[in-house]
């Protein structure tokens, strides 16, 4: 007797899976299923994943609308096949034994077919769906179809390169080329030799990816010529051979110019655009990847393309971070979080998502909150085991305990996110992670020289050292400009606590540099490239000449800090004056950014960045006349909110370390 009230949430899963298969048997689809059972399309879809349980009157006539009596939904009796892998196979072979008709195993194909469509919305079910894709190769390999097999093989491949089972991925979609080479299913197999180069990225072996995209980088199909070239210049710029990236996206243009207008608006410009933007981020032009980013945005929007919208909005997001507008960046990875987490369910971007949120949080000074978007992002990393949510999850704990001054446990998370940028050869990810445990170090130092230990702040001072040389090392080599820059001035830190006040100068003056003609040029990128650009990079939105045209950098976080480190230093060496028109700078940079914060958080940021008590107290000292103590007076009023008192405490004696 059907008693929804008695079910548990497993047995109402297993009613709503019996739902779907009636469907399919009765040949109809769920939202046709809705209409015909007069609910809502999404109160069905809550019915089928068991969320709801189905009303005796509801349920009454979905029997009468599929043809299936009642007793089939009887979670108790009966139970639909379910599982997956060898399971699946060995009972679906049994069936086979008892019944060997080609019919019969056509129609249950066809059953499985709009049960796997089912599961795909509103959600992935994604157990339910590699479980129908099993049943569904095993009753293909029963009718010996060769085509099929490996059509659901490739698809198997690539649900699982979704979970990030990268070995399984790679071996599935492997087998399945194979078939489709025995088939002569040409296109089939360029299709899956992308996932495989995917596969191949996502776990470090670049070499192999780039060789599987070059393999059908001369294929005849007109839909897969364009994303070969997108996929291998991404690819290119990641291996830091910028010329063959930027050789690739001229390829991957001309091909794109040929397709129909449809195609070429609505899918080719975003896929390059995408890629350009993140080019231009890390080659210091921040407005530019911007302007990129916002076109995918909108184009994403229009055609419904979830996954790129997303990528928009957290690229959009770390650029913001960048350029110093962090109520934006926050309210733009707010909204990942939420597209992430409650409409896609997607448990890789969400951690991303949530990693780059505790960023933003702990760089506005609310610890407590990046903490917890840091945990969260590290839960939700182990469950989707990916490289970029390990890695962002890692160093978002890393700075959250850095910002608490638990240095020690910020070596220890910096070290995750390194060993796994490593392995999967992402290097600026690496100069990210080493940078971060230079400064762990420098504040250990402090700690350790606080305590009296001299010799135990020594030993860590070389290694921050080190650790900071090697992020520069990283950074430069992948023409990483924000990367170089907070590489360079972790270094000065470093030379400036030993007592170095040569190097420390010699560092922070080059990282100053950067910010007025580190951006990456055109010109630079192309290197010995003669080669025309096609039309569609020399106009319009795509316009490299444009983009890349501005050498200055605008990292007022990065820089201000910088300035302050510079005017202390100068000081020191020549004088108050000497330093005064450093520290002026860097005071109107952190107006900047105050002024892009609403008063509460502009507080909270002032009393996080400790600097900035001293850069307005030393300003005040230096002022050598009545028109450079107008100056001042000038820039603190002009932030637009009345700056707390405590900031006239006494001037550092030197610039704090291990921030």
């Amino acid at each position: 007797m059907y008693n929804p009230r008695s079910y548990t949430p497993a047995q109402r899963a297993r009613i709503g899976e019996r739902v779907k298969t009636a469907c399919a048997q009765a040949g109809i689809s769920l939202k046709r299923l809705a209409e015909m059972v007069d609910v809502n399309q999404g109160v069905i879809y809550q019915y089928v994943r068991g969320i709801v349980a189905i009303p005796v009157e509801t349920m009454q006539r979905i029997v009468e609308r599929t043809g299936v009596p009642i007793e089939f939904f009887d979670p108790e009796v009966a139970p639909i096949a379910s599982g997956a892998g060898a399971e699946v196979a060995e009972s679906v072979s049994r069936e086979l034994e008892t019944t060997t008709s080609t019919a019969r195993i056509k129609l249950e194909m066809e059953h499985l077919k709009q049960l796997r469509e089912a599961q795909l919305y509103p959600k992935r079910n994604r157990i339910g769906y590699l479980s129908s894709m099993e049943q569904m190769l095993a009753l293909a390999r029963a009718t010996d179809n060769k085509k099929q097999e490996a059509w659901i093989m490739w698809q198997i491949g690539r649900m699982r390169l979704e979970e990030n089972n990268i070995d399984s991925a790679i071996e599935t979609i492997v087998n399945a080329r194979r078939i489709f080479v025995q088939e002569n299913m040409q296109e089939y197999d360029d299709h899956a030799a992308m996932d495989l180069a995917a596969a191949y990225e996502s776990c470090g072996r670049l070499e192999d990816a780039r060789r599987c995209l070059q393999a059908i980088a001369d294929t005849e199909s007109p839909e897969i010529q364009w994303r070969v070239h997108v996929s291998l210049g991404a690819l290119h710029y990641k291996m830091h051979q910028n010329e063959e990236a930027l050789e690739c996206f001229c390829m991957a243009a001309e091909h794109i110019e040929n397709l129909s207008e449809n195609e070429r608006e609505h899918e080719g410009m975003t896929f390059l655009m995408s890629a350009i933007a993140e080019v231009a981020r890390a080659a210091g032009h921040q407005e530019s990847a911007v302007l990129l980013w916002s076109q995918c945005m909108q184009r994403s929007t229009d055609d419904r393309m979830a996954s790129h919208f997303l990528e928009a909005v957290m690229g959009i997001a770390q650029t913001l971070q960048d350029m110093g507008k962090l109520s934006e960046a926050k309210q733009r990875l707010e909204l990942a979080v939420m597209l992430a987490g409650f409409l896609f369910d997607d448990d890789a971007r969400l951690s991303v998502a949530r990693g780059l949120l505790a960023d933003v949080l702990v760089a506005m000074g609310a610890v407590d909150d990046a903490r917890d978007n840091a945990r969260l992002a590290q839960k939700l990393a182990y469950r989707a085991r990916g490289a970029q949510p390990t890695i962002v999850s890692a160093l978002s704990l890393a700075e959250t305990s850095l910002a608490v001054d638990n240095w020690r446990d910020a070596l220890d998370y910096s070290q995750e996110a390194l060993d796994e940028a490593k392995r999967t050869l992402r290097t600026r990810e690496v100069s990210r992670a080493r940078e971060l445990r230079s400064r762990a170090m420098l504040k250990g130092a402090q700690i350790r020289i606080a305590a009296g230990d001299t010799a135990g702040s020594n030993e860590l001072l070389t290694k921050a050292i080190a650790e900071a040389t090697s992020a520069l090392d990283h950074a430069l080599r992948a023409d990483a400009v924000k990367e170089t820059m907070a590489a360079r001035l972790a270094l000065a830190r470093c030379y400036a606590a030993r007592g170095d006040a040569e190097r420390a100068e010699t560092e922070v003056q080059a990282a100053l540099l950067l910010s007025s003609e580190g951006g990456v040029g055109l010109q630079r990128m192309l290197g010995s490239t003669t080669r025309d650009l096609p039309k569609l990079l020399k106009s319009g939105n795509l316009d490299l000449n444009a983009l890349f045209a501005t050498r200055s950098v605008f990292v007022p976080s990065l820089e201000w800090e910088a300035h302050y480190l510079n005017g202390c230093l100068l000081s020191r060496r020549l004088g108050p004056a000497a330093g005064f028109e450093s520290l002026k700078i860097a005071a109107n940079l952190v107006k900047q950014v105050l002024q892009t914060l609403p008063p509460v958080e502009a507080t909270r940021y002032i009393n996080y960045h400790t600097e900035i008590r001293a850069i307005f107290s030393d300003l005040k000292k230096f002022a050598s006349s009545e028109e450079a103590l107008a100056e001042v007076n000038e820039i603190r009023s002009s932030i637009g909110f009345q700056i707390p008192e405590d900031l006239d405490s006494p001037p550092q004696a030197q610039p704090q370390i291990g921030k």
